[in-house]
């Protein structure tokens, strides 16, 4: 799906209005909007607050089944300007110019690194935008398994998977300033704990910031449900997908 968006028709009107006319800041936690104005919005329709293993594999593709077209980490890979944009944005705490880009692009929504990490920043530039918080269903212990077994391929490569993958080098240098957990010290003893503290932190943060209403806290788990009832569209006549990747982007 995410290779497919890149020939979606661009939105380059849309996308220079943010850039001349950012929103302001709306103070430290974030607004609300009815379902109404929500209907009415342009722009992001979601912003993705969850951690990478919190099953956003299979959650894009059902919001792709469902019609949306967020993006997922591997939007980064291509084209080669995407990773340094968002380096930058984070370097510079400004993501009007990423935020932009994503727009012209056609797409509606986040999920997955590095986004995630920027989930503040972009509710407050879409404040119509409601704000998706995946869980892992196994819960802390479930998500550093499945985190720490997924990163096992970029222990086991003779070459640093993060110096041929800019996007790779971009999620794992943001999580480590952003959480205190480095994915480059997977073998670490102290490295689990500082991981887990950091999931839990930030579920709590998130839940804290953000107005219930306009908060969607999703483990996959519960299936079309959940996600069909935010979006407001019928629950599709299929299975929910069920892609638990455990090797990397571009493996």
């Amino acid at each position: 799906p995410f290779v497919a968006a890149f020939a979606l028709p661009r939105r380059p009107a849309e996308a220079a209005a943010l850039l001349e006319d950012p929103p302001s800041p709306q103070g430290q936690h974030l607004s609300t909007a009815s379902s109404q104005e929500r209907t009415r919005a342009t722009g992001l329709r979601f912003v993705g607050a969850a951690f990478a293993k919190t099953g956003t594999v299979s959650i894009n593709a059902a919001l792709h089944d469902l019609g949306l077209n967020p993006v997922h980490g591997e939007y980064l890979l291509q084209p080669p300007d995407l990773a340094p944009l968002w380096r930058r944005a984070f370097e510079s705490g400004d993501f009007h110019a990423a935020a932009a880009r994503l727009l012209s692009d056609g797409h509606d929504g986040t999920l997955d690194f590095p986004f995630a990490f920027a989930w503040k920043e972009l509710a407050e530039i879409f404040p119509d935008a409601l704000v998706l918080l995946t869980v892992h269903p196994g819960g802390v212990e479930g998500w550093w398994k499945s985190l720490y077994d997924w990163n096992a391929w970029y222990r086991a490569y003779p070459i640093p998977i993060s110096l041929m993958v800019p996007f790779i080098a971009l999620d794992w240098d943001i999580q480590r300033e952003r959480t205190g957990c480095d994915l480059r010290r997977m073998e670490e003893p102290e490295t689990a704990e500082a991981c887990k503290q950091s999931y839990t932190a930030y579920h709590a943060e998130v839940e804290a910031l953000v107005p219930p209403e306009r908060l969607v806290r999703y483990n996959v788990s519960d299936g079309w449900g959940p996600l069909c009832s935010a979006f407001g569209v019928p629950v599709p006549d299929k299975e929910f997908p069920d892609l638990n990747v455990q090797h990397p982007a571009g493996a």
